[in-house]
């Protein structure tokens, strides 16, 4: 890093070595249980090397740690904006405003707690002169159907003469003659399970839905991405496809179409930030893992996910018609 990097992590540092001294200079192991309670697990590693000015933690780890330190809501505004500085003067350009993470929020107080459920608003009241209009509108709407109906009748019973019945319009069958397609049927292995990587020497094995260090038959790593600009990556294994969802959290069904129609090969950092979703497919069994992206650590490569957990089962194949 260059001297002004060097200055603005320093200075973070020293700031998070304040915090902790004034919230009772908690140990690295309360302060990964708290952080774990309030918001994304930051792990000791990470904690100390913040503190040692190693690296620039992420927000979201930064205001995790401030939180667990201090639990005082104007340290982890304070935070925001002292991590916004550093890392504008790391990446040379000015950060824009950032919301606060929905991610890490304070306990409710005992207080707040005992307070009863808010009361739903009653139900917009009409006036009187407005049900009297409505009463008045849907009467007339009756007698012109009425009327309607019966001209119809008397057009169609006595326009083609005497004795004559008018033909009847069969009725539609409710069961429909066309057999819908056959589709992938998938069924949950487990489903929102949060996991965290310490760096990128860890796997996440989605077999099993566990942080491994060795790489299993279908499992998900980090690194600095080398292909591109360093600023992170997942790293897929050689038969598996990745869909980008977006902010939003798909259904297998969505991940699948999304498979079919948008495959990629390539999963950055800055594609898939905090608060995004990825698909994952295994193209060997068609298994599908749905990836919310938690908080991503662009010092190390660690990542915090949550994780679910698809198997492709094959589809029934329906009846010939008869």
């Amino acid at each position: 890093m260059s001297g002004g990097e060097v200055n603005a992590v320093e200075e973070f540092a020293a700031w998070l070595r304040q915090m902790k001294l004034l919230g009772g200079d908690l140990s690295l192991r309360e302060l990964e249980r708290r952080t774990q309670a309030v918001g994304p697990r930051v792990a000791r590693s990470t904690i100390q090397d913040a503190l040692d000015a190693r690296r620039l933690p992420s927000l979201d780890h930064a205001v995790a740690m401030v939180w667990a330190m201090t639990g005082s809501k104007a340290a982890v505004e304070d935070c925001r904006t002292r991590w916004r500085r550093a890392r504008s003067a790391v990446r040379g350009w000015e950060l824009p405003d950032m919301p606060a993470p929905a991610a890490v929020r304070p306990a409710p107080s005992k207080a707040e707690a005992s307070l009863p459920p808010p009361v739903a608003s009653p139900p917009e009241q009409k006036p009187p002169w407005w049900r009297s209009r409505a009463a008045a509108v849907t009467g007339a709407s009756i007698t012109l159907l009425a009327l309607a109906g019966a001209g119809i009748y008397l057009a169609t019973a006595h326009g083609s003469g005497a004795g004559e019945k008018a033909p009847r319009t069969p009725a539609v069958s409710a069961a429909s003659p066309r057999t819908p397609a056959p589709s992938p049927a998938y069924t949950p292995v487990y489903t929102h399970r949060n996991l965290s990587s310490h760096d990128y020497n860890d796997y996440f094995d989605l077999l099993t839905g566990k942080v491994v260090t060795d790489e299993g038959a279908w499992s998900l790593s980090t690194n600095a991405d080398p292909d591109g600009d360093s600023h992170g990556a997942f790293e897929l294994q050689p038969l598996t496809d990745a869909y980008l969802a977006g902010r939003t959290v798909p259904t297998v069904e969505q991940c699948a179409t999304g498979l079919a129609h948008r495959p990629t090969r390539t999963v950055r950092f800055p594609a898939v930030p905090p608060g995004s979703s990825f698909c994952l497919r295994n193209r060997t069994t068609g298994d599908i893992a749905v990836v919310q992206v938690n908080d991503l650590d662009y010092g190390n490569w660690a990542a915090d996910i949550f994780l679910s957990y698809y198997k492709h089962t094959s589809a029934t194949t329906a009846p010939a018609a008869g």
